[in-house]
């Protein structure tokens, strides 16, 4: 995969997602902080970072600069797991 190519596939995730949440790709790519945009924003990194060949500096400035250590915490994010009963618990950072 070409470095043009990696970063134009990179462009339609994050157009995607934004879309599926309903953001416009400026909030996904930028420094809000508020959660519904920062979930979106973490679920088009882990895309891109999955789905393209690009570095972690790379997919940081597809984001606004992040640094690679920003894009690391957006690749870990919260672990979550349902429990049987169907509730949520949060297993990581809390």
């Amino acid at each position: 995969m070409t470095q043009q190519f990696a970063r134009e596939k990179a462009q339609r995730i994050v157009e995607g997602v934004a879309l599926e949440h309903g953001l416009a790709v400026a909030d996904v790519c930028g420094d809000s902080r508020e959660a519904p945009i920062v979930v979106a924003r973490a679920q088009a990194i882990r895309r891109v970072e999955r789905e393209t060949q690009l570095t972690l500096a790379q997919i940081g400035s597809l984001f606004g600069g992040l640094d690679h250590s920003s894009v690391i915490f957006h690749l870990r994010g919260r672990r979550q797991q349902r429990s049987p009963d169907g509730a949520t618990e949060n297993h990581g950072r809390g």
